[in-house]
């Protein structure tokens, strides 16, 4: 499967905003087939994910998010981040977009010994 590579401003242009506790969330959605959720690492955002986005989406219904104090999403100054948080963003993500079960994936930074 050969495809063009996203550009920073497709993969914004191809993006929602969702509101979650008065925050602006940025996500993408496409797809379909069983949801997977594609969690970014620290300090990214969900445009880790743009080139394999492509492949992923011909085969499930994948959601990207830039939890709240990343990417294009709102960053409150006086908002108590936690992973609780972050999951709690999630939750909301996957219910609005009628999402009750997914498989999780997640980035990884790879040190050198």
């Amino acid at each position: 499967m050969t495809s063009v590579p996203l550009t920073p401003d497709a993969w914004a242009a191809g993006g929602q905003v969702l509101r979650w506790r008065g925050h602006d969330l940025f996500a993408r959605v496409g797809g379909h087939g069983p949801a997977l959720l594609l969690l970014h690492g620290f300090p990214t955002s969900s445009w880790d994910w743009a080139r394999v986005w492509p492949r992923l989406q011909a085969h499930h219904l994948v959601l990207a998010l830039d939890m709240l104090g990343f990417g294009r999403s709102d960053k409150p100054r006086d908002f108590a981040y936690s992973v609780l948080a972050a999951a709690d963003q999630w939750v909301h993500v996957a219910t609005t977009m009628g999402v009750a079960e997914a498989h999780v994936a997640r980035t990884v930074a790879l040190r050198s010994s």
